[in-house]
């Protein structure tokens, strides 16, 4: 056994082993030495021109908003930019659906029509009356 190869790994013909990591990192990396680039322009001096600061002065303006309610109300139109008293256009609310429908399932049906007639229980939408643009709306709680 001595004269033959046992494995096909202990042939006579194999190929040198290839370099480690480490000589392979080393060979590829560049020279790190870095030499100045000697120029000949040179740069102007530096000036040093002392400026006055501007002073920025800012003023909040807190503007209210208009709170609408069941009746119309004189407001500044943020469309047409008119001082107007609102229009005014009023449907029953979400509420006032919800409480006819239960007095209908309870059995009370000539009163279910009731909430709906109700001023108290109308939300009122605002326009501007120049422009017809919705300004805001007004719901009962």
């Amino acid at each position: 056994m001595s004269g033959q190869p046992s494995t096909p790994y202990e042939m006579t013909d194999q190929k040198p082993a290839p370099p480690t990591y480490d000589n392979a990192v080393q060979d590829a990396l560049p020279s790190m030495e870095t030499k100045p680039i000697e120029s000949l322009w040179q740069p102007p001096p530096a000036q040093i021109v002392n400026q006055p600061q501007a002073q920025v002065v800012t003023q909040v303006q807190y503007v209210a908003a208009p709170t609408y309610g069941p009746t119309p109300v004189t407001v500044m139109c943020p469309h047409c930019q008119k001082s107007v008293t609102t229009m005014t256009t009023s449907e029953p609310s979400t509420m006032a659906l919800i409480v006819g429908c239960v007095l209908c399932i309870i059995g009370c049906v000539p009163c279910c029509l009731i909430p709906c007639c109700m001023d108290s229980m109308q939300a009122v939408t605002h326009a501007c009356p120049s422009c017809n643009t919705h300004l805001g709306r007004y719901n009962p709680s």
